[in-house]
């Protein structure tokens, strides 16, 4: 009898799982998608990428391909990455890592787009505040990515500067064999920016010593006023300099 009773309450476990994986599976094939949420979003409107996953209400939740909507949403040009999840009993939760510019082409004078460290174009209009990064002169293309290999590798750099030495530079002047001018920020005591030549690529090592130039002579040679520095050569900073004038008081 122990045995018959055991064999009766296996049955009937086995019954009430069977049953609530039935009633589970109908329950996923009949879910709807009620709500598409998006976070992480800042400059990429919500609604334009609700617009790119192109889920629908009446889709079922479960009948969706996380990853495809992903990279439906990635095609906006602020999404570096998205990634999809689909939550009972109706959500489908999007959620975004933006691109960070590293500089803001122009167009002409004009602001154009942003660019970031792996050479993707961002609008530089829309939601979001306005990025404080260099300007950059010398970029025609306007395709999603630039496709000169020495821009990417003048971004890439500007992408891996340190936060000091970044603030420090105002515009970059890319020319058409490839070499490269900056300009920093004007002097705190109101003395004019200066021209920096750094020449071809490679780049990094040449503006790691913007900073430590602009500490060492700028700041501490207050009565010096400095025409250009030429960062072409390595180890050396070559410059042109005379005595400013005194002001009246």
């Amino acid at each position: 009898m122990n045995r018959i009773a055991r064999y009766v309450l296996a049955a009937f476990v086995l019954g009430v799982v069977g049953l609530a994986g039935w009633r589970g599976w109908q329950w996923r094939a009949n879910a709807k998608v009620q709500q598409v949420t998006v976070t992480g979003a800042r400059h990429a409107a919500p609604d334009s990428l609700r617009a790119l996953a192109a889920v629908d209400t009446s889709d079922a939740l479960y009948g969706l391909d996380p990853l495809a909507v992903a990279e439906r949403v990635e095609r906006h040009p602020w999404v570096r990455s998205a990634s999809v999840e689909r939550r009972p009993p109706g959500e489908l939760a999007v959620s975004v890592t933006e691109r960070t510019p590293v500089a803001l082409a122009l167009k002409g004078d004009a602001p154009g787009h942003y660019l970031d460290a792996a050479g993707y174009r961002m609008p530089a209009t829309g939601n979001g505040p306005a990025y404080d990064v260099p300007l950059l002169r010398g970029v025609s293309s306007d395709s999603p990515r630039v496709q000169s290999d020495t821009l990417r590798a003048l971004l890439t750099t500007l992408g891996d500067l340190d936060a000091r030495t970044e603030t420090l530079l105002s515009e970059l002047i890319l020319s058409e064999t490839g070499a490269v001018t900056a300009r920093t920020v004007p002097a705190p005591d109101g003395r004019a920016s200066l021209s920096v030549k750094l020449g071809r690529r490679p780049w990094k090592s040449k503006l790691r010593r913007v900073r430590p130039f602009w500490q060492q002579a700028v700041v501490r040679q207050p009565k010096v006023a400095f025409e250009h520095v030429d960062l072409r050569f390595d180890g050396q900073v070559v410059t042109e300099q005379h005595k400013r004038e005194d002001r009246d008081p």
